[in-house]
């Protein structure tokens, strides 16, 4: 039974690899909304190309209405690029309403266009139509809640961004995050 198991495996991988070969499409995938997320930034400090950011807290609201909030150690170490380009890298510690602890890492791409530039450069609130930010998060957590975070693959979008201002404003970001399904 096990060899007619194992020879069925084969000759799916070679159907599969043979329709691939062949031209015919696969469907993309879909996402399916996950959480938002609000994180406050404190005033950001420049060490040589490293844009560093403490986040000292925030608030995440689950898809379900579970709530949760970002606690320390969290942070924002971003590279500049000469292009304008900002590789994003930040760890997040998110407790959520039950107790449960995930830890959010996250890479990216920040870049803003010419109208975001602008704003940006005048302490205005940036939104996703003035620049490309999409981040790929990587939960862990030992929650039974929330395990299911583990083996998902999110891509998150940036819905507005506050920037250094001279108005007082408080510096924030607030991305929607999505679970990539097959």
């Amino acid at each position: 039974m096990l060899e007619v198991i194992k020879r069925l495996g084969v000759l799916v991988v070679f159907i599969t690899l043979t329709s691939a070969a062949n031209g015919q499409e696969v469907a993309p995938p879909s996402l399916k909304y996950v959480m938002t997320l609000t994180a406050n930034l404190d005033q950001p400090y420049l060490v040589g190309d490293r844009l560093i950011m403490n986040v000292p807290s925030g608030v995440v609201t689950m898809a379900d209405g579970s709530q949760g909030e970002i606690i320390e150690p969290a942070g924002e170490w971003a590279t500049m690029y000469p292009n304008g380009v900002i590789k994003l890298d930040v760890r997040l510690t998110i407790k959520m309403e039950d107790q449960s602890l995930l830890l959010l890492t996250y890479s990216g791409k920040f870049l803003l266009n010419e109208a975001g530039l602008l704003k940006w450069q005048a302490g205005e609130l940036i939104t996703s139509e003035d620049c490309y930010f999409i981040t790929n998060p990587l939960i862990r957590t030992q929650s039974e809640s929330y395990g299911w975070l583990n083996s998902s693959v999110l891509i998150g979008k940036m819905v507005s961004v506050q920037p250094v201002n001279e108005n007082g404003k408080p510096l924030y970001v607030t991305y929607d995050v999505y679970q990539v399904e097959p």
